[in-house]
């Protein structure tokens, strides 16, 4: 488990991974955190507190139509990932 701190001011955030900075990670460190967050997320997933559609709706969408009729909405929202 690691400990991650996101610390908000009015100027500036900035996070730390186990009382590391995250902007002062090299490559080699980077890499293995983004992996041990990926392996959490698809933990997260196969227990059921996380859901593949958090994990699609990351990515920017590609399209959004919006239909306004008889006072509803809905949307298609398109990704190509």
């Amino acid at each position: 488990m690691k400990k991650i701190i996101q610390h908000s001011t009015c100027m500036d955030d900035s996070w730390t991974v186990d009382g590391k900075d995250l902007r002062e990670m090299n490559k080699t460190e980077t890499d293995n955190f983004l992996q041990y967050l990926l392996i959490k997320v698809q933990d997260h997933i196969s227990e059921g507190s996380l859901f593949v559609t958090d994990l699609i709706k990351l990515f920017q969408y590609a399209e959004l139509d919006i239909c306004e009729q008889c006072g509803h909405t809905s949307s298609n929202t398109t990704w190509e990932v």
